[in-house]
C-alpha cells in the first residue's frame, strides 16, 4: 500500500514539474500552442454565427476615469509596482485614450497617453 501511494506521488510531482508556466486564451482551433516567448498569448480565430463570419474578437482593456496624469488612482497594489499597466481612460478630466503607467527611478509615476481617441 505504501508503494502504491508513493508512486502516485512520485507520478503527480513529476507531472507538476513538466507543465509550462505558459497560457493561451483563445477560440483558435488547433492553434493553442503558446508562442515561446509570450506568457500570455491571446489567440481569436474566425468565426460564423447563422451564417455571418466575424473576423474574431479583440482585447478589451479596463476602462477607468482618470483626476490626471500624475496620480495612480486605481485601487489596490502598489503603483511603483504598475509599471507598464495599459488602461483606457474614458473620463472627463484628461483627453481620452489609451493609457500607460511609467515611472523613472527616483522620480514620480505617471501615466503617459499612448493612442488617443479625439
Amino acid at each position: 500500500m505504501k508503494r502504491i501511494l508513493f508512486l502516485m506521488l512520485a507520478l503527480i510531482v513529476w507531472s507538476a514539474a513538466s507543465t509550462k508556466a505558459q497560457v493561451v486564451i483563445g477560440n483558435s482551433p488547433g492553434a493553442l500552442t503558446p508562442h515561446a516567448g509570450a506568457f500570455l498569448d491571446l489567440q481569436s480565430a474566425p468565426y460564423t454565427v447563422e451564417e455571418t463570419t466575424y473576423q474574431g474578437k479583440g482585447l478589451l482593456l479596463p476602462r477607468v476615469q482618470l483626476t490626471d496624469e500624475n496620480t495612480f488612482g486605481l485601487s489596490g497594489g502598489n503603483q511603483d509596482e504598475a509599471v507598464g499597466m495599459i488602461i483606457y481612460q474614458d473620463g472627463d478630466a484628461i483627453g481620452k485614450g489609451i493609457y500607460l503607467w511609467t515611472k523613472e527611478t527616483g522620480q514620480p509615476g505617471k501615466w503617459e497617453l499612448i493612442a488617443s481617441v479625439e
